[in-house]
C-alpha cells in the first residue's frame, strides 16, 4: 500500500519539477515577501498558512485584513490500480461562501499557485472580493469531474473484485506455464503485445504489455494481467498491473531487474525479481514468470 502511494508523491514531484522550468516562462505578475501580496511591487494582500508539495492550505486577505480566498490541496488516491489518481485545490470564496475546485498544477509554494492556478483560472487578487465569481466557477470548476472519476474509481474495483471471486478455479500450482504470442501493434506513441496464458492444458487468462515512449526519458513499460473466468463466453478480468520494473547494479549492465506488481483484489504490492539471467530482454521472460508467480499465489 505505501510503496503504491509513494509512486504517485513522486510523480507528483517531478511534475513539479517540470512546472519550475516552465514558470520562467512567462511574466510573474505575484511576489510574497514577509506575507505581503506584491503586484507590481505594490501591496495589495496578505497570505497566511502553510505551502509546500503535499500540504498546501492557505488563505489570502485583504491589505486590512478581511478574508479573500482560501485554498486548499486535496486528492482522491484509489485502492484501484487502473484509476489515476487526482490531486486539486479546494477553492473557497469568503465573501459569497461560494466553492469550487480547480486542477493541481503545481504544489510548491503560494506564489506559483496565485500566478499560475489562481491566473489560469481568471482569478485575480487586488485585494477586494473576487470578481465574475459565477462565470470563474462555471468555466473552471472541476468538481462534477472529481466526484464521477471517484465513484467510477470504487464502482470498477467493486465490479473487478466481484468477477474475480465468482471465478474461483483449483489451478494444478506444479504444472508448467505456456505462453502463446497473439498480437502486436502500435498506437501512437505505445506499442501493445498479447499472449495468451495456459497451464495444465487449459487457457488461464492473457497478459498484455504496453511500451510508451517518452521524450528525453525511459521508455514506460507495463503489464497487465488478466484472468479467464470459466465458461466459454466468460469475460476477463485484469488480477493484477505493473506498476514499474527497477534495475539494480550499474545503470549500463544492471545485474537485474525487479518488476512491482500490484494485485487488485487486495492491492497488495509484490516484489518478482528477475535475476541477472533475464537481464538481456523485458519482453517474453517476465511474461511467463508473471504468470507463473500469479498462479503460484492463486491469483490466476
Amino acid at each position: 500500500m505505501i510503496q503504491h502511494f509513494m509512486i504517485h508523491y513522486i510523480t507528483i514531484i517531478l511534475f513539479a519539477f517540470s512546472f519550475l522550468i516552465n514558470l520562467h516562462t512567462f511574466a510573474q505578475k505575484y511576489k510574497i515577501k514577509n506575507d505581503i501580496i506584491l503586484k507590481d511591487d505594490v501591496a495589495i494582500g496578505k497570505v497566511s498558512g502553510q505551502s509546500g508539495l503535499l500540504k498546501a492550505n492557505f488563505q489570502i486577505y485583504s491589505m486590512s485584513g478581511e478574508k479573500i480566498l482560501s485554498i486548499q490541496r486535496d486528492e482522491f488516491v484509489s485502492a484501484n490500480p487502473f484509476y489515476t489518481p487526482r490531486y486539486w485545490y479546494n477553492i473557497h470564496f469568503e465573501d459569497t461562501g461560494k466553492d469550487m475546485m480547480l486542477p493541481m498544477s503545481v504544489e510548491f509554494s503560494m506564489k506559483a499557485v496565485l500566478n499560475k492556478t489562481l491566473t489560469d483560472a481568471g482569478i485575480m487578487i487586488d485585494g477586494n472580493p473576487i470578481k465574475n465569481q459565477e462565470g470563474i466557477i462555471a468555466k473552471n470548476d472541476i468538481t462534477d469531474s472529481i466526484a464521477k472519476d471517484t465513484v467510477d474509481a470504487v464502482r470498477t474495483l467493486a465490479e473487478m473484485k466481484t468477477l474475480i471471486q465468482s471465478g474461483t478455479i483449483q489451478r494444478n500450482t506444479s504444472a508448467g506455464v505456456n505462453l502463446f504470442f497473439v498480437n502486436g501493434y502500435t498506437l501512437g506513441d505505445t506499442t501493445i503485445a498479447r499472449w495468451t496464458i495456459v497451464q495444465d492444458q487449459k487457457v488461464v487468462g492473457d497478459i498484455v504489455r504496453k511500451i510508451i515512449k517518452k521524450p528525453y526519458a525511459k521508455d514506460r513499460i507495463r503489464y497487465i494481467i488478466y484472468k479467464k473466468n470459466p465458461g466459454e463466453s466468460a469475460a476477463e478480468v485484469p488480477v493484477a498491473v505493473v506498476q514499474e520494473i527497477i534495475d539494480y547494479g550499474p545503470s549500463d549492465t544492471p545485474d537485474g531487474h525487479i518488476i512491482k506488481c500490484i494485485t487488485v483484489m487486495d492491492n497488495t504490492t509484490h516484489t518478482i525479481d528477475l535475476g541477472k539471467e533475464h537481464t538481456a530482454s523485458l519482453s517474453i521472460v517476465p511474461v511467463n514468470l508473471m504468470a507463473t508467480y500469479l498462479i503460484g499465489k492463486r491469483y490466476l
